[in-house]
């Protein structure tokens, strides 16, 4: 590469490692003893410095925490007891700082640069912004500029989080003397956003004539998947290098890559893994060992059963099949082949008898009403306290199945099929949750899926002979009007001239806007394709649901 040939200076001086960690939020001493061995492993490595991403010490994104005194104190304790064990190496670490100035107590987003027993300096975020629903100027100040300084004759800057992505600050560093930046970075997953970082962080290198070296955060956090996918890139705006995707570790930052490190792209494949690792840090970082998953013999809980397995191993799932008078036989089969396939124990609890004894006590107060949705209703509610009373007596956390086309329109019951502890897919749409089925059958080798649930006719089986796409359309026109409505913004008229169906389009919208309460109760979820996380999102529960796409508009 051209720029190996200019002599990467950086390279040739030093030797950096990335600790791309997954903490948990507000375990200072579990987080800080994983810090320190990092540390020491990169010692051992013979590298010089060692480098750990945004806030790492606190766990991640603590939003609110940090307004609690004793919780930011704490973490702090927890650095100061990092700096004490930090030898010969010089340790680069996200953190927060609490500084009392006069009458104020002001918090900084900081990194601070730990050599041989002491914190050496400390380095503030400049520019405040908000991502990810976390809004930076809430809880910080501003810190002043920071200047540059030598490791090994090497002259290193740093810019804190997203501050990599501004030119004028890159071009500061540079001309103050820096000649490669560190950046820790806590910046989360959305599918297509790690490949794009990267090459934003390369051009902007480009841009300032700088060497860049990015260390991000791995781990589930909520709605939040942290990627991992740290990585270098150099002044011709190349990529040098990249830490694998999704992935906790120390990684040395070896230029050029080792032949068969670098990194394919594959988006449904990252969403994989990133859904993988949400499900498997949600459920341990909560306490919980064991899962419980409704198996219908549908698409939905066979890919959440699949990922759990193999997040969890498959020895930590349970699959629970709850046939019903309307349910088709073949549903309960392909739940059972699905179980054999993953390896999971599964339980069979009709649910007959128990819906029949709700009807019994309700038949005086139904009476002289056609059956309807009620009926239909109660049916997933009774699945619904069947798996929270196993949750409660086995002490396994419920998964819930439910996906992001039908949360977006609604088409769940609450306390029925949308009760649980997390829900996997509630940001994955349908047309993705197969794309993801064909993969992990592709990934195997082997029919893990079976291609019977792939291929029927997707069905809440709540009366004889449903199907979605009776209420919904087919998902392969439904998943392309939510995605431009909800993530793009786009009116009606914008859907419209774009060559969606009138009536496909007022069905979507109509179901998306008057069943915001759902979502607003809904389990928490990860998000996956979505702009925004289900937090962030700001929309009212009561609203006229048609006043502003009920009629055309027109240019006056």
């Amino acid at each position: 590469m051209a720029k190996i040939d200019r002599e990467i200076a950086w390279f040739n001086r030093l030797r950096i490692a990335v600790g791309q960690i997954d903490v948990k939020l507000g375990d200072f001493n579990g987080n800080a003893e994983k810090i320190i061995a990092m540390t020491k492993k990169a010692h051992e490595l013979h590298c010089n410095v060692v480098v750990f991403p945004e806030m790492c010490v606190a766990g991640g994104l603590p939003f609110d925490l940090l307004e609690r005194s004793d919780f930011v104190r704490s973490q702090i304790s927890a650095l100061k007891d990092v700096a004490g064990r930090v030898g010969k190496i010089v340790a680069i670490v996200g953190f927060v700082d609490r500084r009392v100035e006069g009458q104020d107590i002001n918090l900084y987003d900081s990194a601070a640069v730990i050599f041989d027993g002491r914190i050496r300096r400390v380095i503030d975020k400049n520019t405040l912004g908000a991502h990810d629903g976390f809004d930076e100027r809430r809880y910080f100040t501003p810190g002043e500029p920071s200047e540059p300084f030598k490791v090994n004759s090497v002259p290193l800057g740093i810019l804190i989080g997203d501050e990599i992505m501004q030119r004028d600050a890159s071009k500061r560093l540079v001309e103050k003397g820096a000649s490669l930046i560190i950046a820790p970075m806590a910046s989360s997953f959305r599918v297509g956003r790690s490949g794009a970082r990267a090459l934003e962080v390369a051009d902007l290198a480009s841009r300032a004539d700088v060497d860049v070296l990015v260390a991000n955060l791995v781990g589930g956090q909520d709605e939040l998947v942290f990627d991992g996918a740290s990585f270098a890139a150099d002044p011709l705006g190349q990529v040098l290098w990249r830490a694998p995707f999704c992935e906790d570790g120390l990684f040395v930052a070896e230029i050029p890559q080792p032949a068969g490190q670098s990194r394919v792209q594959d988006e449904v494949e990252d969403v994989r893994q990133a859904l993988c690792l949400a499900i498997r840090d949600f459920v341990v970082k909560n306490g919980f060992s064991k899962v419980i998953v409704g198996l219908s013999g549908g698409i939905d809980s066979a890919l959440v059963a699949t990922l759990a397995a193999q997040s969890l191993g498959a020895e930590n799932v349970l699959g629970v099949i709850m046939p019903s008078e309307v349910s088709a036989p073949e549903s309960a089969e392909d739940a059972q082949k699905l179980a054999s396939n993953l390896g999971i124990e599964t339980r069979i609890i009709p649910i007959t008898p128990i819906y029949g004894a709700f009807m019994e006590g309700l038949r005086e107060h139904f009476a002289g009403k056609e059956p309807g949705v009620a009926e239909e209703n109660l049916q997933a509610r009774v699945r619904g306290t069947v798996l929270m009373a196993l949750s409660n007596k086995l002490g396994r956390l419920v998964l819930c199945t439910g996906n992001r086309s039908e949360r977006l329109v609604g088409y769940a019951t609450l306390y029925g099929d949308m009760v649980g502890g997390f829900a996997p897919l509630s940001d994955v749409p349908k047309t993705l949750v197969y794309d993801i089925a064909d993969q992990v059958n592709s990934k195997a080798g082997s029919e893990v899926i079976p291609q019977r649930i792939i291929d029927k006719e997707p069905s809440a089986e709540l009366r004889p002979n449903q199907t979605d796409a009776e209420s919904l359309g087919p998902y392969e026109s439904l998943d392309p009007i939510l995605e431009g409505y909800v993530d793009e913004g786009k009116s009606f008229e914008e859907l419209l001239e774009a060559g969606h169906d009138e009536d496909a389009i007022r069905n979507a919208l109509s179901r998306f806007m008057g069943s915001e309460f759902k979502r607003y109760q809904g389990p928490p979820g990860p998000r996956i394709v979505s702009r925004v996380t289900a937090s962030e999102r700001r929309m009212p529960l009561t609203k006229a649901v048609e006043a502003w796409f009920a009629r055309r508009l027109w240019e006056s």
